[in-house]
């Protein structure tokens, strides 16, 4: 079973360690303790800076830590992301990772709350998260 969470400093996972930068946060999925994918985020002032993202080619993976980091800066009083120009966004487009220009999402609120609707809501009331 694929199990999602922050990574905590009792935590040692070597592939993280190695990346790890002071003030840096991670989301780490995890299959029976096996690291199966990570996000690498920051919290600024304003904004989340999503810095690295690993997968192992499970882009629903993928989305479920970029929408953890993204719900976790939104908790922290953050409505603004920033997605790394490392990060090949593209792949999440079907997921409605629609970024700006400057590779933004301006509303993590409006981004999180609109798939929410999307998801549970009735097909008659749906919107479009693309």
């Amino acid at each position: 079973m694929l199990f999602m969470r922050l990574y905590n400093d009792k935590d040692h996972i070597s592939e993280i360690d190695a990346v790890k930068t002071p003030g840096d946060l991670f989301y780490i999925a995890l299959e029976n303790d096996a690291l199966t994918g990570y996000c690498q985020f920051r919290l600024g002032a304003n904004t989340v800076y999503i810095l690295s993202l690993r997968d192992q080619g499970d882009r629903l993976t993928g989305d479920g830590l970029l929408r953890s980091a993204m719900f976790y800066a939104f908790s922290s009083g953050i409505n603004r992301a920033h997605f790394s120009e490392f990060i090949d966004m593209t792949k999440y487009a079907p997921y409605g990772y629609h970024l700006s220009c400057e590779r933004y999402i301006e509303s993590i609120d409006d981004f999180l709350g609109n798939c929410i609707e999307h998801k549970t809501k009735p097909e008659s009331e749906k919107k479009d998260c693309s």
